[in-house]
């Protein structure tokens, strides 16, 4: 947890970086060209996939619901993120799910923030 807040604190002040809060809709956005893959600091996925055939299950499964219309550029696209270590998994840390009830992007500057609240 403190690794992911410290790299979070890191982000502060990037001019237009976000943080996203759902795997399935933030790949979605990038792939649609509503938020261009350099402005993505971290997605905060509600995941738990802690080995690589779970994380393939996930991403065979969003391919079918989320990503119709792109769905292997799509699995590509997530899997080079969590290559880079873009994509946390905050539930393995013991942090609640995220609420994206009010959207699922967030500045650097609050994501901080929205973290802690999400901690159990």
């Amino acid at each position: 947890m403190k690794e992911n807040l410290e790299n979070l604190k890191s982000l502060e002040g990037i001019p237009n970086s976000k943080v996203g809060l759902s795997l399935s809709f933030c790949i979605r956005d990038i792939m649609e060209g509503k938020i261009k893959e350099e402005e993505v600091k971290e997605i905060l996925s509600g995941t738990n996939a802690g080995t690589s055939e779970q994380l393939e299950d996930v991403l065979g499964l969003y391919k079918k619901i989320y990503w119709t219309g792109y769905p292997e550029e799509a699995a590509a696209l997530a899997r080079r993120l969590f290559a880079a270590g873009k994509i946390k998994q905050p539930i393995t840390e013991g942090a609640r799910p995220h609420n994206i009830v009010d959207g699922y992007w967030l500045d650097a500057k609050t994501a901080e923030e929205e973290y802690k609240k999400r901690l159990r």
